[in-house]
């Protein structure tokens, strides 16, 4: 099949039409490109009489500045022929000296001071000329956009210029009898994918290395915006950069992961225009039937939705950070975990629960037989990994890789097994992918979650007061960062403050007096105070009753203390009673 640029030529050299050609393609899809780095270049070889001239009509307003451009873009070309250029410019000069100017020294000064005559006078000089013109439908005013192709198929009428409007048809309204007027034909433009990912991925060297999995993704989501896929290639490349040292990481399956996220991010925001709020809640559920009131209308729309947004949806839902950044709502993020599941060569079951080649893999049972030991594990389990275990193997079910077909059956069985287990917070890994999709699951999961929150928080209020008994003033300043606004002091008995109160040291007293001070000002106090009044009424009584066993200095900080309590105790229980 003959190249653009060769049915370009032979539309050109039409007699029967003016030389007036368009190259039309969707925007993205790299028509521009082509024109400089591909199709000026292959013009000029094949029609070497001739000299090509480029240029952008954006952000042109009337015929004056048309025309300015095309002789600036004509005298002042480092692209044309210098021979040829040599010419045009002693012509000029020649012009100008006709008309009696003292401005024949540069080609500039010609443009800027020119009168009408003498600029038409100029046009009148020029030929030969392939003229390439973009951007047209980027013009605002239709009238406009007519006024240049009238005027520019009065020159190649002339035989004078052939021009070339490389342009997106399909965001034109002009007048469909002045383009078969004026123009002899149409060369429909498009890269394939293999040119495609040549362009956008290419500058990127270490990103071709994954080129069966990126074209692959790229055709299977049809993304054929090259300004996107550029976009898509630069934000994989820093991604690659800050993943490509982690030890045992799987780069193969995470990059995978990684690029399929931007590209069918990127493919709903550009292409469709949907809003990173659209995207993250329709790729975040597997269904969003359930989110809509039953009404005809409005089930109609949703099946219109599920349908379109089906086939960007999978397994495994993108985070909200990785939509956003897709977006470019934002920008570099200090945690890769953000943007998706960095997967590791040595963790079996992330390979099984975040490689889906994993499912063709000669070695499934045996990763299979990993996630079982999991599940059935009863101690030091990792309550995440465990319920994102327990989903995958409904989706294992669903899609007959296990033999027992019941999936009633394996979540009864759950809620059973679920109490024996010893749960722990999994630290070691960052769960910004975590999804539950199942409910029975996604309920049991929040509850043992709950109870997994108050043995954590229970076994860190210890520890913290342990450090409080030592050291009040070691550790005031993490109280205060931590419970500045949520209750704190009722997490413990008025008698256990009592007796770390008498044990302290005199200075200890004093900056927990400080504290009390502060934490019960007027313009501080807030209703998710209240519930330390009762602590602080039962510890008011005891400190008032050890008073009177107190001599001096001790009984002098232990009255004080007292007395901020008692303000506290005050401005508590008006705010309660308000």
């Amino acid at each position: 099949m003959a190249s653009p640029a060769e049915q370009i030529k032979h539309l050109l050299e039409d007699n029967s039409f003016p030389s007036m050609v368009k190259l039309d393609g969707d925007w993205g899809s790299g028509k521009t490109y082509y024109t400089k780095h591909t199709l000026n270049p292959e013009l000029k070889r094949i029609s070497n009489t001739k000299n090509i001239i480029y240029f952008s009509l954006f952000g042109l307003s009337s015929l004056n500045d048309f025309r300015d451009k095309l002789i600036s873009a004509s005298y002042l070309s480092d692209k044309a022929d210098p021979n040829w250029i040599g010419q045009v410019k002693d012509s000029a000069l020649g012009i100008f000296k006709a008309f009696d100017t003292d401005n024949a020294g540069t080609i500039g000064n010609i443009l800027k001071t020119s009168s009408g005559a003498i600029k038409h006078a100029l046009m009148a000089r020029l030929e030969n000329l392939i003229v390439v013109l973009d951007d047209l439908e980027r013009l605002n005013d239709t009238k406009f956009q007519e006024q240049i192709i009238g005027e520019c198929l009065h020159f190649a009428e002339e035989n004078k210029f052939s021009f070339i409007f490389v342009l997106n048809s399909a965001e034109l309204n002009l007048n469909n009898s002045l383009l078969e007027k004026a123009f002899s034909g149409k060369v429909k433009f498009s890269h394939n994918t293999e040119e495609l990912f040549k362009i956008a991925f290419e500058p990127y060297g270490d990103l071709l290395d994954f080129k069966p999995q990126l074209i692959r993704l790229i055709e299977k989501y049809e993304l054929k915006n090259l300004r996107v896929l550029k976009r898509v290639a630069y934000k994989l490349k820093y991604i690659y950069s800050q993943i490509k040292d982690i030890p045992d990481v799987d780069l193969d399956v995470t990059i995978a992961g990684f690029a399929k996220d931007l590209i069918r991010i990127s493919c709903l925001h550009y292409k469709h225009e949907k809003s990173v709020k659209e995207i993250y809640s329709a790729l975040g559920n597997k269904s969003i039937k359930a989110k809509i009131q039953a009404q005809p209308n409005a089930i109609q729309k949703t099946n219109e939705q599920d349908e379109f947004y089906n086939r960007y949806r999978d397994y495994y839902p993108p985070t909200e950070k990785m939509v956003s950044y897709c977006c470019n709502e934002t920008q570099l993020t200090m945690d890769i975990n953000e943007l998706g599941k960095i997967v590791l060569n040595t963790n079996l079951i992330a390979q099984l629960l975040f490689n889906h080649s994993s499912l063709y893999r000669d070695d499934f049972n045996y990763l299979l037989t990993e996630l079982n030991n999991l599940r059935f594990k009863k101690e030091n389990v990792p309550i995440k990994r465990w319920f994102e275990a327990c989903q995958f193997y409904i989706y294992l079910i669903e899609h007959n890789f296990i033999d027992d077909k019941n999936i009633s059956k394996f979540i009864n069985m759950l809620k059973k097994d679920v109490n024996k287990k010893e749960f722990y917070r999994d630290t070691e890994n960052q769960y910004h992918t975590f999804k539950l999709y199942t409910p029975d699951i996604s309920n049991l999961y929040e509850e043992h979650s709950a109870k997994l929150e108050a043995e954590d928080s229970k076994i860190s209020d210890d520890e913290l007061f342990d450090k409080i008994k030592v050291s009040w003033a070691n550790v005031h300043e993490e109280v205060e960062k931590k419970f500045s606004t949520s209750c704190f002091l009722n997490k413990y008995t008025e008698k256990k403050w009592f007796i770390t109160i008498k044990n302290w040291h005199l200075k200890e007293i004093e900056c927990f007096t400080d504290f009390i001070r502060e934490r019960y000002r007027a313009q501080n106090i807030k209703r998710y105070l209240k519930d330390e009044l009762p602590v602080l009424q039962k510890l008011h009584q005891l400190i008032h009753q050890e008073i009177d066993s107190l001599h001096g200095q001790k009984a002098g900080l232990f009255t004080l203390l007292n007395n901020v309590i008692y303000r506290g105790i005050t401005q508590l229980s008006v705010r309660k009673d308000g």
